[in-house]
């Protein structure tokens, strides 16, 4: 596969389908070494590395259409919002940067989502499993909206709100040091293994809530 290094001063913009054959994918700015101006994958765009690695650093990060990882992707924001769409497939996911994140759904069953670079909010919307979580505690506020399997054991530290809808923590779940409010939605259940809780709020009025060690 060929590389492809866009070192930009400005806003990067894809609009069409691009294509490495396992060669990585970056985005930097002019020096090649901080961040471009916005980074924007329109929902007609897509980045294809094979086994490649993605690494774009940008003043804020808008991926409109679903991405299927092969190989490894990092992306830092800056102080900008990272928004994604749908994302799965079999390589690790980070985020970095002080903007927050949003990401519509993850599905990353047997591989890492590393935000300990991350702060602000991260929310995921849709589903979201990580076979690793790391790092889930320097986020300010984690909103994780619409079910999904975290695989490894959770402490939560966050300095602000913990939003948990109907999420299953494999490894087990510790809620006692979160500054804020913790709120539970659906089912939130460990698979044989502790749930540590402190005060919680119960979210979804009139749904039934279940917290679980089954």
């Amino acid at each position: 596969g060929v590389a492809l290094n866009i070192d930009a001063g400005g806003a990067v913009a894809i609009n069409a389908a691009v294509a490495t054959n396992d060669g990585n994918f970056t985005v930097r700015d002019f020096a090649g070494t901080g961040a471009s101006g916005a980074f924007t994958v329109a929902s007609g765009g897509s980045i294809s590395t094979g086994g490649g690695a993605i690494d774009v650093k940008a003043s804020s990060v808008t991926i409109n259409s679903a991405m299927t990882l092969s190989g490894a992707a990092k992306f830092d924001g800056g102080t900008g919002l990272i928004t994604l769409g749908a994302v799965g497939g079999s390589g690790d996911l980070t985020l970095a940067g002080s903007g927050g994140a949003t990401v519509a759904s993850v599905a990353l069953a047997s591989n890492t989502v590393e935000v300990s670079g991350l702060t602000g909010t991260l929310t995921a919307t849709g589903g979201f499993t990580a076979g690793v979580l790391t790092g889930a505690s320097h986020v300010t506020n984690l909103a994780l909206d619409g079910g999904g399997t975290i695989g490894n054991a959770q402490t939560l530290t966050n300095t602000g709100t913990v939003t948990l809808d109907g999420v299953t923590f494999t490894g087990g779940l510790t809620t006692t040091g979160v500054g804020g409010t913790v709120t539970l939605s659906g089912a939130v259940s460990a698979t044989n293994n502790a749930l540590d809780l402190g005060a919680v709020t119960l979210g979804g009025a009139g749904a039934t809530r279940t917290v679980a060690d089954t």
